[in-house]
């Protein structure tokens, strides 16, 4: 069955390589940056084949009607990117938010 965990995402309580698939969809733009590259880098350990992030773009109604410790700039973003490497990324903007798909860049 299902187990459903409450946790802080800079704390999460798994083992490496726990699951395989992490999805953080509006959470990341709560941070404070300064906590981003280590949330990412314990998403990475903690995922076995992808993590799917979702984040709203800068401009939208999304990104200005709730509180946001930052914005997702051009610069933001590329920061982001490279904390995901060496996992294969891909992004796309739907309507209010830009997606980011990583995956492994092997098989774990």
């Amino acid at each position: 069955g299902l187990e459903f965990v409450v946790s802080d995402i800079k704390t999460l309580p798994f083992p490496d390589l726990y699951v395989d698939t992490i999805m953080a969809c509006d959470v990341l733009e709560h941070l404070n940056w300064h906590d981003v590259q280590g949330v990412i880098n314990k998403l990475k350990l903690i995922a076995r084949k992808k993590i799917l992030i979702s984040l709203p773009k800068l401009g939208s109604d999304e990104a200005v009607n709730f509180k946001h410790r930052w914005l997702l700039t051009d610069g933001c973003l590329e920061e982001l990117l490279d904390y995901l490497k060496p996992w294969t990324v891909k992004t796309r903007t739907t309507g209010s938010f830009v997606l980011i798909e990583a995956l492994a860049y092997c098989v774990r």
